[in-house]
């Protein structure tokens, strides 16, 4: 990148000389008036840190406007992935420092102002596009725009007319998210080899930038690419092929659980431990038996972000236990009582599992209890609700742990993850489609009854801090 002096009312900012990434070098050289990139880029690529490199050179370029956006889809994500990445680049390319020379405060969005300069980066949740008004913006960047709503452009670009810019433009930049709305606007066709294409008729710009196009990634491009996407997305080809190579291809995914998405809701961050309690959830009424197992951590993913809590599916049945004895010795086998005997195991699943046992003298739920602590388990508790919710409450609770990541599966959990993408809704109704010897729902109905019971009178909205545990009031 060729050194630059920005002249600002502050005073001269010289930028540095770094080596940009061929597509940012040229989507910054791109002047062309109200042109609209589109980055389709593979996990890990350095799409992010490219788009604010983008964005703040436009911040600068525009001194005589006022407002220029950027859109996460929440705000836990600006928080985790825009601040972050902002910051990085406005010290490592502008030698600039919060406190020093910006501010960034949360007022109730997130804007970063800097001294004795007009133009203000706001970073907004698209979760509430509906909110995006007033402000005559200069650029605009959407990040991860195959998880947000379409409005969320439409939005963006109607607000896209400060007269007092030289050059108004707008990025959007995120892994393809199977066929949608992004695909319709950036998949802009071309040959294998042209990883930057232009529709001229649009006025679009489609930069695809692949995983292994990261140099800096660790302990190699090509060693990340293989275990943190073709090992993790084996069981879909097409999945793996779009998070790598930033192309877009069909996902094959249901419509019951419609906030799930794996590059957002799979993880290998985490692992069970004994020091937190075990939440073991059941499906009753089907053979082989469906239980996960879970726990709930906190966590906090950058100094800008609040501490919250998440809940991580890190155990699965093995698909072959025929009744609950099986069930819960495979249940042993993963957490063996030696180690685990004195952490809490905290029961939940459907009702049904409190109707009488005609093979023993209680109920399921007693004799799972039994079965536990027969094992060793010495801290087992039933917590299930002895009526279920409502299907349609069930799924949109679901969805709204899933869209704000308060909920994630680990990458181990391979009947799990399939349950989630693969259930579906009969056509006009709220019920879960259970085709003749299907055994892929079950999975998803056995965590999601732990999952609303536990969320049950909390707010799950990208304008609040968590810090209350999901399940304080149990």
């Amino acid at each position: 990148m060729t050194q630059k002096i920005i002249k600002t009312p502050q005073g001269p900012i010289e930028q540095r000389e770094v080596v940009a990434p061929w597509w940012v070098y040229d989507a910054i050289e791109d002047l062309s008036p109200e042109r609209i990139f589109w980055i389709t880029g593979g996990l890990g690529s350095g799409k992010t840190t490219g788009a604010a490199h983008w964005f703040i050179d436009r911040w600068l370029l525009n001194s005589q406007s006022r407002f220029s956006w950027g859109v996460a889809p929440t705000y836990t994500k600006v928080e985790q992935i825009i601040i972050p990445a902002v910051v990085q680049v406005l010290y490592d390319v502008y030698g600039l420092r919060e406190r020093t020379h910006y501010s960034l405060t949360r007022t109730p969005f997130w804007k970063l102002i800097l001294k004795g300069y007009p133009h203000e980066m706001h970073f907004l949740s698209g979760d509430r596009p509906e909110l995006f008004v007033g402000s005559n913006i200069a650029t605009w960047w959407i990040t991860e725009p195959g998880l947000q709503r379409r409005e969320v452009f439409e939005k963006c670009q109607t607000r896209l007319r400060c007269p007092r810019a030289v050059v108004r433009q707008g990025m959007g930049e995120g892994t393809p998210e199977g066929l949608n709305w992004y695909a319709d606007l950036a998949d802009i066709p071309g040959t294998g080899k042209e990883y930057s294409r232009v529709d001229e008729e649009k006025n679009f710009r489609r930069f695809i930038v692949e995983t292994t196009m990261n140099k800096h990634l660790m302990p190699s491009p090509e060693v990340y690419a293989k275990t943190k996407i073709r090992d993790v997305y084996a069981y879909d080809p097409a999945k793996a092929l779009s998070y790598e190579k930033g192309i877009f291809t069909k996902f094959t995914k249901g419509s019951a659980y419609w906030e799930f998405v794996e590059s957002r809701n799979v993880t290998s961050s985490f692992e069970a431990t004994p020091d937190q309690p075990i939440l073991l959830s059941f499906d009753f009424n089907v053979a082989p038996l469906a239980w996960v197992a879970m726990q709930e951590f906190r966590v906090q993913k950058s100094w800008a972000s609040p501490r919250t809590h998440q809940i991580v599916a890190l155990g699965e049945s093995s698909g072959e236990s025929r009744g609950l004895m099986d069930a819960i010795a495979e249940f042993a086998a993963m957490f063996p009582p030696s180690e685990y005997g004195s952490t809490p195991i905290r029961v939940f699943g459907d009702s049904s599992g409190f109707a009488r046992n005609i093979h023993t003298a209680g109920s399921d739920y007693t004799s799972i209890q039994h079965y536990l602590q027969s094992l060793g388990f010495y801290n087992v508790s039933i917590l299930a609700d002895r009526k279920n919710p409502q299907i349609k409450h069930r799924l949109e609770r679901v969805a709204a742990l899933m869209a704000y990541e308060k909920f994630l599966v680990s990458v181990n959990c391979r009947r799990l993850i399939q349950s989630f993408v693969k259930s579906s809704l009969k056509e006009g109704t709220f019920e879960i489609e259970k085709p003749r010897d299907e055994d892929w729902t079950h999975y998803a109905d056995a965590c999601t009854y732990c999952l609303f019971q536990l969320s049950k009178g909390i707010k799950i909205d990208g304008l609040y801090d968590y810090t209350r545990p999901l399940g304080a009031s149990l």
